[in-house]
């Protein structure tokens, strides 16, 4: 048993075990950094912004072995326009500590760079989906150590009780909800088993108590559910899997919502009112410019002390002003209008994705990447696969994607 369980695991790391580990590593790397140098935030910092140089040097080096490449999309050009947009505003960026905000602009930029060089791979779609699902099991994990060594560890942090317990409710529910609804998405489309780590993601996911990533998850999944052509059988199996979980995890998280409806922190939802109208009056005075890169901790009150403005759009806004803002909405239209025109059965996925990091970019953001990570995004433009199932019916039961046979997996 040990043996076929192993023999699954690689399969499952796909025909490019480098894509695989990306996305593992993209999942997992942060909430990695934060627990085990919790409370050394220099280290931590360092680590971060070495991670992306050396991702693009292995990348370079994976490339030159000659593995067969798409050509490159017209839309990444809007990628790399952006992405220089981020690094000009380096040059009026409010941020303390410039020096900072420059490595870690470097250091975000290399990431997406060797993303760019590693997804041009023919054979990296599959791979990446399997790694995404892995490092989403691999967070479950994490979180049910947290709250065996800590219980209150998420409710702490969301309360702002104790803000260095090293577990981030907000980066695990992501990344959970990403992964859960890849999971999803696949036992309604032939991978049945699929519904065991679905159930796993969804209730840890219900643990971490992340209120934004939880209400825009079940919005998702009633849409995917409603919309989705397949079996009703399916399903009211998938239905059962998500009452479970909640079943499971209800009883951890109904204590803190007591606490959490007395709370004005600026992860609470009373907190991040005024920290938004505060934000947006700091952006109305700096519309087109904003205030750079790593600008909102220097320039919002000190009451909130917000490391971000917990929306996407304002975050835009107030650090990379108009052209910034207009340059994230034309690449948000961009993967909109192609994962609807695509006929591939993972342009599904992609939406489910794509809706779930509008949702929660309303309620919360990141001081480094958009809502829908510009990863995510190249990870769309290239061609992608037309079906999941067909040839390869025989290897549904393997916990991710099984090897391309035949036709099964052919791209557009």
């Amino acid at each position: 048993m040990l043996r076929r369980g192993a023999r699954q695991v690689l399969e499952g790391a796909g025909s490019s075990p480098l894509v695989f580990l990306y996305w593992f590593l993209w999942s997992t790397h942060g909430e990695f950094f934060r627990i085990t140098l919790s409370g050394h935030g220099s280290l931590s910092a360092i680590a971060g912004m070495f991670y992306g140089p050396t991702w693009l040097v292995v990348a370079v080096l994976a490339r030159t072995t000659g593995a067969r490449g798409h050509r490159w999309p017209r839309r990444m050009a809007w990628i790399l326009a952006y992405l220089a947009w981020v690094g000009i505003s380096l040059l009026w960026t409010f941020a303390e500590n410039r020096i900072f905000a420059a490595a870690l602009y470097v250091s975000m930029a290399a990431d997406v760079a060797a993303a760019l060089i590693l997804l041009s791979d023919k054979r990296s779609f599959r791979s990446s989906i399997n790694g995404i699902i892995a490092g989403a099991l691999a967070i479950a994990a994490l979180t049910a150590v947290q709250l065996i060594i800590n219980p209150d560890a998420f409710q702490m942090e969301h309360l702002g009780i104790q803000e260095d317990t090293g577990a981030n409710p907000n980066l695990f529910g992501y990344h959970l909800s990403i992964g859960a609804l890849a999971c999803y998405f696949l036992a309604l489309n032939g991978r049945k088993w699929m519904l065991l780590p679905a159930l796993a993601l969804t209730a840890a996911l219900i643990a971490t108590t992340s209120k934004t990533s939880i209400l825009v998850f079940a919005v998702v999944m009633v849409f995917y559910l409603v919309t989705a052509r397949a079996a009703g059988r399916a399903k009211t199996v998938a239905i059962a899997a998500l009452l479970v979980a909640g079943c499971l995890a209800a009883p951890y998280a109904a204590g803190y919502l007591l606490a959490y409806e007395s709370s004005n922190t600026a992860g609470s939802l009373t907190g991040r009112i005024p920290l938004w109208l505060s934000l947006a009056g700091r952006a109305a005075e700096r519309p087109f410019l904003g205030y750079g890169f790593m600008s909102v901790k220097d320039i919002s009150d000190s009451l909130w002390g917000a490391m971000h403005a917990h929306n996407d759009l304002l975050q835009l806004w107030v650090t990379l002003g108009i052209p910034g803002l207009a340059l994230a909405i034309i690449l948000y239209a961009l993967v909109w209008r192609r994962l609807r025109s695509s006929e591939s059965q993972f342009a599904a996925l992609g939406l489910l994705w794509l809706l779930f990091a509008i949702g929660h970019g309303l309620a919360d953001s990141d001081e480094l990447a958009l809502g829908f990570p510009v990863q995510m995004m190249a990870l769309f433009f290239y061609p992608l696969p037309m079906r999941i199932i067909g040839a390869a019916r025989r290897a549904k039961r393997r916990l991710f994607i099984g090897r391309p046979e035949g036709s099964g997996l052919q791209s557009e």
